[in-house]
């Protein structure tokens, strides 16, 4: 088998197992509001969910599965 025909194989093989996601499916991106308080709204498009990690003053991590919407954190 050739490099070219190798490389064809392969490049077949990685664009099947890359998923094709659609246009609105981009993940969420917190957006920082305010920097004084620490505050955060959460963004998720729809029909996708999010899990958001936020780190306390204290070490403890919060956890939040946020379904389509948007979300308003304020640090602890």
């Amino acid at each position: 088998m050739s490099l070219r025909t190798r490389l064809g194989c392969l490049l077949s093989a990685v664009l099947l197992l890359t998923p094709v996601l659609p246009a609105d499916a981009a993940p969420a991106r917190p957006q920082v509001h305010d920097l004084k308080t620490n505050t955060l709204d959460v963004t998720v498009p729809a029909n996708t969910t999010a899990t958001v990690r936020i780190p306390a003053r204290d070490g403890s991590i919060d956890v939040q599965e946020i379904a389509s919407g948007t979300c308003h954190f304020e640090a602890r």
